[in-house]
C-alpha cells in the first residue's frame, strides 16, 4: 500500500511547510460511459471499473502494454487502484491536452498489489490514461480513481492507527470435549482505524471538507494519513458511521472525526 509521488511534484512540495497532511482520494473523472481499456477479456470488461467495489473486476485478455483510458475534460493530480495485480509490473500516467499525450506520472515498479497512490502536479487534460507495461500475467484492476486529492489541513499526530495496522478478524476456535485447542478458522478479515481532525477553519471545512464528508456517505475512497513519511500506509476505504463535525473553540474551529473500515488484501 503505498503513496509514489512523481519527480516533478517532489520539487513542488519541497519548499512546502508542510507536505505530510493526510490526503484522501474520493474525486473521480471515470464514469461507466468514459472508461476504455486495449484488451479486456469475456465478462471482465473496462466498466467493471466504474463500480467501486473489489469484487468487480477489469482484466485484460493478453499480457503485453496495456492502457486504461478516461475520456473525460477535468483536472486531475493523482491517479490511484486497488484490488490489483499489478505487482512488479511498470506503470505510469499519460495526459493528453487535446492533441499530444505527456506523462505526468513517470514509469515505476510497483511493490505489490496493495493499494497504490500515484501523485502527481495538477494537471488539466481532456483524456488521461494508465500504462501498464511488462506484465508477466494478465493485469487486473477493480478499483481505479482518477481526479483531484482532498489535503487535509492539519497532520494527524498521536492516537492514530494507521489504517494499515488496524487489523481485525473473526474467528472460529475448535476444542474437543476434553477442553483440547483443535485449531482456528479465520471467517473473516478487515481492516479499522479512527480519523480524528481538529482545529479545522470555519471556512476550510465548509468550503473544503463538508463535500468529502458527502459524497462518503456513499461512496468508498483511497487514505493516507502521512504520505510522505509513511507512503505505504495507504488504505482503500469507507465511512462505518456517520460524520458529524463540532464547533471545538470559540474562534469557530471545527473537528470531526471519521470511523474508517478499509479492504483488507
Amino acid at each position: 500500500m503505498s503513496v509514489y509521488i512523481s519527480q516533478a511534484l517532489a520539487l513542488a512540495l519541497a519548499p512546502t511547510t508542510d507536505n505530510d497532511a493526510g490526503i484522501i482520494g474520493y474525486d473521480n473523472l471515470l464514469t461507466i460511459g468514459n472508461v476504455t481499456a486495449t484488451s479486456s477479456a469475456t465478462n471482465y470488461p473496462a466498466t467493471n471499473l466504474a463500480n467501486p467495489s473489489t469484487v468487480s473486476l477489469w482484466r485484460s485478455a493478453v499480457t503485453t502494454t496495456q492502457y486504461v483510458t478516461i475520456n473525460a475534460t477535468g483536472t486531475a493530480d493523482y491517479l490511484a487502484i486497488a484490488r490489483h495485480n499489478l505487482s512488479a509490473t511498470t506503470v505510469s500516467v499519460e495526459a493528453y491536452d487535446g492533441s499530444t499525450w505527456s506523462t505526468v506520472f513517470a514509469e515505476q515498479v510497483l511493490g505489490s498489489n496493495a493499494p497504490a497512490i500515484l501523485r502527481f502536479a495538477s494537471t488539466s487534460a481532456s483524456q488521461f490514461r494508465l500504462k501498464i507495461q511488462n506484465a508477466t500475467v494478465a493485469p487486473e484492476i477493480a478499483v481505479l480513481y482518477v481526479g483531484e486529492l482532498l489535503e487535509l489541513q492539519r497532520r494527524i499526530y498521536v492516537g492514530h492507527t494507521p489504517i494499515t495496522y488496524g487489523r481485525q478478524t473473526t474467528v472460529q476456535s475448535g476444542r474437543s470435549e476434553n477442553g483440547n485447542y483443535l485449531g482456528r478458522v479465520i471467517l473473516q478479515e478487515r481492516l479499522a482505524t479512527s480519523v480524528q481532525l481538529e482545529n479545522l477553519t470555519p471556512n476550510w471545512y465548509r468550503d473544503t471538507m463538508d463535500a468529502f464528508v458527502i459524497a462518503a456517505k456513499s461512496q468508498p475512497f483511497f487514505y493516507s494519513w502521512r504520505p510522505t513519511t509513511y507512503p505505504e500506509e495507504v488504505g482503500f476505504c469507507w465511512l462505518t458511521s456517520d460524520a458529524v463535525p463540532v464547533n471545538q473553540r470559540a474562534n469557530g474551529m471545527m473537528s470531526i472525526s471519521l470511523e474508517l473500515g478499509g479492504f483488507a488484501l
